[in-house]
């Protein structure tokens, strides 16, 4: 397998997660989904752990670190949890929709301010976080934006900073580039 040969996993975007992963039947406004990809994932994340290797998520990868750690998510944001406000945006991809809130000792608190802008295209998010999991960012109505693993080199982004870098932004490359480092450190 190819993962034998990286020095770390982005795990990207996609369709939703099989709410069966966490212990849930299918909500009526649960979009598409794709077993096969989220066991592949999965099973990547598997051999990734095993290897100690630095694990990025982005949007659904986010959502199924959290999931792989034992948390849960909310299937529809927009009907399952009060207040949220709209994080599908309907804008180009490399637009901004919403500010996250950047805790102050996380691991994105060195590369960017207590709030930035984001871009938004999901309908899931997080709901109980998983084990060893804490919120490293959130968006103003609650919804967990970045996780970081408390002890392994795992961190999640509900964003898209690889839309971002179609605008050449200096704050989606530094995120890139942090993780980046993180692999090169922890070369096996």
């Amino acid at each position: 397998m190819l993962l034998l040969k990286c020095d770390g996993l982005i795990l990207s975007g996609g369709w939703d997660i099989d709410p069966l992963l966490f212990g849930e039947n299918e909500h009526p406004k649960l979009g598409r989904i794709n077993r096969k990809n989220d066991d592949f994932f999965l099973d990547s994340l598997h051999i990734a752990q095993d290897r100690r290797l630095p694990v990025l998520g982005i949007c659904k990868g986010h959502q199924l670190l959290n999931v792989a750690y034992g948390g849960t998510l909310y299937q529809d944001l927009e009907s399952q949890k009060e207040g949220a406000f709209r994080h599908v945006q309907t804008g180009e991809r490399a637009d901004y929709s919403h500010s996250v809130r950047i805790k102050a000792d996380s691991w994105l608190s060195d590369l960017y301010p207590e709030r930035m802008d984001v871009n938004s295209f999901h309908h899931q998010a997080i709901k109980d976080l998983g084990n060893g999991l804490r919120s490293a960012a959130q968006a103003d109505d609650g919804v967990i934006e970045a996780i970081e693993h408390e002890k392994e080199l795992v961190f999640g982004v509900q964003w898209h900073p690889e839309m971002l870098l179609s605008r050449n932004e200096d704050k989606a490359l530094a995120l890139m580039k942090k993780f980046v480092q993180c692999c090169a450190k922890n070369k096996n």
